[in-house]
């Protein structure tokens, strides 16, 4: 019951942690992990007038890649780039509208990320951040920036805007992430780490 309880004052705001994002500089090396539930997950976000599922893609996964640009980075798939085995993470936000009218149903969500790294870490503004539609042809949804220059989010104190927008009616929104150290990282022999977690907040 307690439990029950504890469940409910939680649907609204929800964090969805669904991207761990890891990068480790070691002696002139660089070294990128991403860590996430593997499959199809399903995670329900739930409002007074709307129904939403954000199903999480297949786990991102970069090992031992070195920097690169940002016209390769843009351009990242699976094995294109060794090191950059998976290339990009999808995900896709799903809402739907409750009762009869599609019109009565109106909101707004946000995807943002949280930089949780401890200790020595890599600067944010040479970890590069880029978001598209996921579709085939690929529409930009936010230019290439650095991590450091992202908008701050409006539902987290803490958190850097990834993407945001409103919606009137059930919808269906692909999104398609790409993380990638840049070409300017100054080599160095310290050790440090980037650590990021993803979110998303859907309200009315």
């Amino acid at each position: 019951m307690e439990e029950n309880k504890e469940r409910k004052k939680r649907i609204i705001p929800i964090l969805l942690f669904i991207l761990v994002l890891i990068v480790v500089v070691v002696g002139g090396t660089y070294a990128i992990f991403f860590y996430g539930k593997r499959g199809d997950t399903r995670n329900v976000i739930s409002t007074r007038a709307i129904n939403c599922t954000f199903n999480e893609g297949p786990l991102i996964s970069i090992r031992s890649a070195f920097p690169i640009s940002d016209e390769v980075g843009k351009k990242l798939s699976a094995g294109s780039i060794d090191g950059y085995d998976q290339g990009y993470y999808d995900a896709t936000l799903s809402c739907e509208c409750k009762g009869t009218k599609d019109s009565n149903c109106r909101g707004s969500y946000e995807i943002y990320a949280i930089n949780t790294s401890t200790g020595a870490k890599i600067d944010e503004q040479y970890i590069k951040v880029y978001i598209t539609d996921g579709e085939q042809t690929e529409q930009t949804l936010g230019g290439v920036t650095t991590f450091k220059s992202l908008t701050d989010s409006s539902v987290n104190s803490n958190g850097k805007l990834i993407y945001r927008n409103s919606f009137t009616n059930s919808f269906s929104q692909k999104i398609r992430l790409r993380f990638w150290i840049s070409k300017d990282y100054p080599v160095s022999e310290e050790s440090l780490t980037f650590k990021a977690k993803l979110g998303v907040e859907v309200s009315e």
